[in-house]
């Protein structure tokens, strides 16, 4: 095994967890980085960086260091699926290292919750978050990792991650973020999000609501700023969208002002009724 390796260096807690991840699996595997040198074609001097904790080391590195140690410890039987999961968490912390090493995801807005995207621009930015997130890997490795230049030209790729443009179709960008390497079950979500963006149908109705809540709202305040007291009140909704649509506020309708720290319970109870009875007509 040859001499005790010198403590990890610490730069990030990701590069420290990934050269941690590297040594361990290099101790199961009982290989020096001579004997790992000859297995992988790379020199002994680039496996001891890769594990050194200073910098990322390449992905092709990663691998190449993750599949000869495997290999050694199962010699010739075939390797176990839990062994092929340690192999993927390793491509995971190499990841996660290499997003840290460029500090681009910490001055980026937190990612929406998929099931709030609601702009094209929160598309475009959910891109950009996953090529980071993937440690920005070379445009022509995410081409051929999204499946070839058929479905993610390098020069489309480019303008995408530089928040030029978005993808230009449903299926770029489940391309586009299988290059990312993506879990499926996120892609599932972010694609729901894609149709729910770019459905014009969607975006028209999403419209129509924002522009009846407002309505209502407007006449919430109007209510409120008149300061009436006037029992059996009959509100006329007509002219603000839902016709034939009538409120009988049977307590009084009034307010001091918007925003006022307490409001009589009467008035309060009026005011609930005008905004349930008016979402009900909404609804229906």
């Amino acid at each position: 095994m040859g001499r005790p390796e010198n403590p990890v260096t610490w730069v990030t807690a990701e590069l420290t967890q990934l050269a941690e991840l590297l040594r361990n699996f290099r101790s199961r595997s009982g290989l020096t980085y001579d004997a790992m040198a000859q297995r992988t074609g790379l020199s002994a001097a680039t496996l001891k960086r890769a594990a050194a904790g200073r910098k990322v080391p390449a992905l092709a590195t990663v691998k190449a260091f993750t599949v000869a140690c495997m290999e050694a410890e199962h010699d010739k039987n075939a390797i176990p699926l839990h062994e092929q999961a340690r192999a993927l968490a390793v491509e995971a912390a190499w990841q996660h290292a290499r997003a840290a090493e460029r500090g681009r995801l910490r001055g980026m807005r937190p990612l929406v919750h998929p099931t709030l995207a609601t702009r094209r621009g929160e598309i475009s930015s959910a891109c950009v978050y996953f090529y980071e997130e993937a440690g920005a890997p070379p445009l022509r490795k995410l081409q051929a990792a999204a499946g070839g230049a058929h479905l993610l030209p390098v020069s489309t790729a480019a303008r995408i991650v530089r928040r030029e443009t978005m993808p230009a179709s449903r299926q770029q960008f489940e391309a586009f973020m299988v290059g990312c390497a993506v879990p499926g079950h996120r892609r599932r979500a972010w694609l729901q999000a894609w149709d729910n963006v770019t459905d014009p149908d969607r975006v028209r109705e999403d419209a129509r609501k924002r522009d009846q809540t407002a309505r209502l709202d407007a006449i919430e305040r109007r209510l409120i700023q008149t300061k009436v007291r006037n029992s059996g009140m009959v509100v006329d909704l007509t002219d603000h969208g839902w016709p034939g649509f009538r409120v009988n506020v049977s307590d009084a309708i009034a307010a001091a002002t918007v925003g006022a720290s307490s409001v009589p319970a009467d008035q309060a109870t009026g005011l609930r009724q005008v905004r349930e009875a008016s979402k009900r007509a909404v609804a229906a």
